[in-house]
């Protein structure tokens, strides 16, 4: 069975080309707003609590809540986030690609697929950006340009690759006095597009270099690490948390294995390469988890970016992790 795009996990690919923001976010049912409404304690007076207020969904009248912010949180609606994608979208070869929600409606998501055509030898990859927020106060609105390798739908953020901490390219708080810049995303737009051209030239040199089996069996050691005692001492030696930690990483490192030995049949034109070792541990983390919803978010969140981080960062690349 191929792996899966997470994006069609959780959320709605286009059905059909759209070119605004308001027909993304009809196709995903993003089209309710957010209110701030006032907390009372529950009591004979209904005591207000002061500065404190809950952010709340509206869907065709029904009210949803959604978590609770200070005083200085400014609200900002679907439409508002997503419609400052327009301008991009209706002057380049970029398109809607999907959108979702997390969480009943406290994260917002969609993504822009970037016109650009990348090859590692003749690995195809395609690229996107994530534009996503929060409504609950967790997270501001932020864009991060993300690369799927076609073969195996692994995801990767590019700016890992490049040095780019966290792989946030541009970044609005939902504060009393940020707005959104039209101007500043288009600026973050163009740099994105460099830095997802910069993956090709770094994938390529990985590529490069051969990777023996003894080699990744040491390196999946590194990117799963056991304190020596776990590592070395005999399983009935341990105790249950030990015996936990042990069966957790041995796990891990059996699925990135099968990965590298080529069980999903995705290494096949990339075999023995350092290139093969990377994908062989991003593609354990993205398809191989028990909850592969849970996975999917972890990926449109960039919560996942650690594990991937480390591997590139024992493979000598240098990345802002």
């Amino acid at each position: 069975m191929a792996n899966q795009n997470p994006f069609s996990i959780i959320g709605k690919h286009c059905e059909y080309e759209v070119n605004t923001a308001h027909d993304l976010m009809i196709q995903a049912k993003l089209d309710w707003g957010v209110s701030l409404e006032d907390i009372y304690i529950q009591s004979d007076d209904g005591v207000q609590v002061p500065d404190r207020y809950a952010t709340v969904k509206w869907v065709a009248g029904e009210a949803y809540p959604l978590g609770v912010v200070g005083s200085r949180y400014k609200v900002m609606q679907n439409s508002e986030i997503f419609s400052c994608l327009d301008d991009i979208v209706s002057n380049s070869d970029a398109r809607y690609g999907a959108a979702g929600e997390l969480k009943g409606g406290n994260v917002v998501w969609a993504t822009i697929e970037l016109p650009a055509n990348i090859s590692v030898g003749d690995d195809p990859h395609n690229a996107y950006v994530i534009a996503r927020t929060s409504h609950d106060g967790s997270t501001p609105f932020q864009m991060t340009p993300v690369i799927n390798r076609l073969h195996c739908t692994n995801q990767i953020n590019a700016a890992m690759m490049i040095g780019k901490k966290r792989g946030i390219y541009y970044r609005v708080k939902h504060s009393t006095h940020s707005s959104i810049n039209v101007n500043d995303i288009k600026q973050a737009f163009k740099i994105m597009n460099e830095d997802v051209q910069k993956y090709a030239t770094v994938s390529s040199y990985l590529r490069s270099i051969e990777f023996s089996n003894e080699e990744f069996k040491n390196f999946i050691k590194r990117v799963y690490p056991l304190p020596s005692k776990i590592e070395f001492s005999p399983y009935d030696m341990l105790s249950a948390g030990e015996r936990t930690a042990k069966t957790r990483a041995d796990h891990s490192r059996g699925v990135a294995w099968n990965v590298w030995i080529g069980e999903t049949d995705t290494q096949h034109n990339i075999k023995n390469t350092k290139f093969a070792a990377f994908q062989s541990i991003v593609e354990a983390t993205d398809h191989f988890s028990k909850n592969y919803k849970r996975q999917a978010s972890k990926m449109i969140l960039g919560t996942d970016i650690p594990i991937k981080s480390r591997a590139l960062q024992l493979l000598g690349v240098n990345n802002g992790s």
